[in-house]
């Protein structure tokens, strides 16, 4: 998964790199995006730009709601695209927060936050809906079984007083 959002984001790049050489980087991808909800903690965070990145220079932090660093290592280059191992244990609000040089000294800043949410649990069907159908079912079951011992019980008698 990791692989294909890298090489989508070298492609995006690559077509959005029509900007001027005085420009400076814009960011046209990032997983997870701005103000996104995730429901599952993302192993690393992931920003492409429209151009080149550059190691020296470039800082790449990924922040708790007490402004605590979570990111694990170094950031990583690949071209415009830059990724950050994180280690994300607990839900919550989280920053993404980067100075980027690219290959012509420009400087680009991005900062955005994202959050991560556990999903809601599935409730179980309420006990009480099978508990009265189960209780439905019994009594029924009790009333034909008390029909078969009374016509038994019937049949029986009968048989008895035509013998005597």
């Amino acid at each position: 998964m990791k692989k294909f959002a890298i090489a989508f984001a070298v492609i995006i790049s690559a077509l959005m790199s029509t900007t001027p050489a005085w420009a400076d980087a814009n960011l046209v991808f990032s997983n997870p995006a701005k103000a996104q909800t995730v429901n599952e903690a993302p192993p690393v965070v992931l920003l492409s730009f429209d151009k080149q990145v550059v190691k020296k220079g470039t800082t790449f932090k990924v922040l708790d709601v007490n402004s605590n660093p979570i990111q694990v290592g170094q950031p990583e280059i690949q071209g415009p695209v830059i990724t950050q191992k994180v280690n994300i244990v607990k839900p919550g609000n989280y920053v993404v927060r980067a100075n980027v040089v690219t290959e012509d000294g420009s400087e680009t800043s991005v900062v955005y936050p994202f959050i991560y949410k556990l999903r809601e649990p599935i409730a179980p069907p309420a006990v009480t809906t099978g508990l009265k159908e189960l209780v439905g079912n019994l009594a029924l079951i009790a009333g034909i079984f008390a029909l078969v011992i009374g016509a038994i019980t019937l049949v029986g008698r009968r048989a008895l007083k035509k013998r005597s």
